[in-house]
């Protein structure tokens, strides 16, 4: 029943789906951006103007949590897990950053 859900969500999205994304952490660490998904592709893009990382992930994997890799313009790299039920996810970059992740409406508060 989920995989028929989730197919429908993306015909839906046939022309993408797009929301906006923050990626909030520590001494104000703040990314925004936006999300996206099709049948073909999903991933996002945040920056904070010098700082900009994407990730992305097979839109049609139905793991709960689901997990991105993730890589920004400095060259640190790292992933994020995602839960697509609520939205939130966590980030972690191999330098030891981290980061929540907050997509849709409630990113738009940041």
């Amino acid at each position: 029943m989920r995989r028929v859900f989730i197919m429908a969500a993306l015909a839906l999205c046939l022309g993408g789906c797009v929301e906006p994304i923050a990626v909030v952490g520590a001494n104000g660490f703040l990314l925004r951006g936006t999300t996206s998904a099709s049948p073909t592709n999903a991933g996002f893009t945040v920056t904070n103007g010098k700082l900009t990382c994407t990730g992305s992930y097979d839109p049609w994997n139905v793991a709960e949590p689901t997990t991105m890799t993730v890589a920004c313009s400095d060259g640190r790299k790292g992933v994020v897990i995602a839960r697509r039920d609520s939205g939130t996810g966590h980030l972690r970059l191999n330098d030891g950053t981290e980061a929540d992740v907050v997509v849709g409406s409630a990113a738009k508060v940041f």
